[in-house]
């Protein structure tokens, strides 16, 4: 499952280059028009939201296997994080 429609590749994952603290990206980065709605690609929980400096607008997502995605650059957020009990 893709996580939003109308997109483009424009990163890959494990392209090398300067604009990445590592030296390589370490995700894979679709632009769409402002506005586009985004999906979750997997069942999980919105662990955290909001500003992360170079990523912009954020939404972590933990899957049950405890991997993170990431959705960056987001021109607004509608989702809150799950309470911890």
């Amino acid at each position: 499952m893709l996580p939003t429609t109308g997109f483009r590749f424009t990163a890959m994952f494990g392209v090398a280059g300067p604009y990445w603290a590592s030296g390589y990206h370490t995700g894979i980065d679709l632009a769409t028009a402002y506005g586009t709605p985004v999906v979750a690609v997997g069942n999980g929980t919105v662990v955290q939201t909001g500003w992360d400096g170079a990523y912009g607008n954020q939404i972590r997502v933990q899957l049950p296997n405890g991997d993170q995605v990431w959705y960056n650059h987001l021109s607004a957020i509608e989702v809150t994080p799950a309470r911890r009990s």
